[in-house]
């Protein structure tokens, strides 16, 4: 089992952790010492990932964690988590990711817009320039426009 360690990430200037991102780190820290259990896809033939997959559920159920089966994807192409869609060779939002901001209202006020600028931030890394847009709206959410 892999694990894309490119998933955390901070875009705060205050580094408060969310529980997601909390949760990633904490996995990460248990199966840091499992051999194979690094990332979400690869090249290994099926007894060596099967192998993996073993020693990390092996490690997760030692620290009283349950894995659900129906929530579990193995021997897949591409995964969606986290509303990202993971493959071997790529980092993607998802659809349905996409088409919520695309459909997004205009925000009119600073509330709304702060609001909207969260939402963003969860696909920042997609977004060219991203910084300096957000910089510039940033500024707009401070605009006392009452």
């Amino acid at each position: 089992m892999q694990i894309h360690h490119y998933v955390f990430q901070t875009h705060r200037l205050i580094p408060v952790p969310k529980t997601g991102e909390i949760f990633q780190l904490t996995i990460q820290a248990m199966i840091a010492d499992t051999p194979g259990a690094l990332h979400v896809s690869d090249d290994r033939n099926q007894i060596e990932h099967g192998i993996a997959l073993g020693n990390t559920l092996s490690v997760l159920q030692k620290s009283w964690l349950t894995v659900s089966s129906k929530k579990c994807k193995i021997k897949k192409f591409s995964i969606k988590f986290f509303r990202y869609k993971f493959s071997a060779s790529s980092l993607v939002p998802t659809p349905e990711k996409t088409k919520a901001l695309q459909d997004t209202t205009e925000p009119h006020n600073p509330t709304k817009l702060y609001s909207f600028l969260n939402m963003v931030r969860y696909s920042a890394k997609f977004i060219q320039n991203f910084a300096a847009i957000n910089q510039l709206l940033c500024k707009l959410t401070q605009i006392d426009t009452a």
